[in-house]
């Protein structure tokens, strides 16, 4: 199964097509061809939303941070017991 991630632009190529992004400590090589095909500029410190090495939705800082903590929440639980909602008990 293939989860987005959150990812935050450390740098844009020069052609505007591809960017570094920092996604959990870790950089990463991502196209930007689904988000400037439709006009979007991409800038460094932009929050995207990172699937299968392609950029596909600019975030708003607030909302990538929050996104990016749930992320982290949902991979920390074992799998064999369920993810719940705000980290309550079962």
């Amino acid at each position: 199964m293939c989860l987005s991630t959150i990812g935050r632009v450390l740098t844009v190529d020069a052609r505007g097509d591809q960017a570094r992004v920092e996604v959990d400590g870790r950089d990463q090589r991502v196209g930007l061809a689904p988000l400037t095909l439709t006009g979007a500029a991409i800038a460094p410190g932009d929050w995207l939303v990172v699937h299968s090495g392609l950029a596909v939705a600019v975030l708003a800082e607030d909302e990538a941070r929050r996104l990016a903590a749930e992320h982290r929440r949902i991979r920390a639980t074992p799998i064999d017991r369920p993810p719940t909602p705000n980290g309550a008990g079962p």
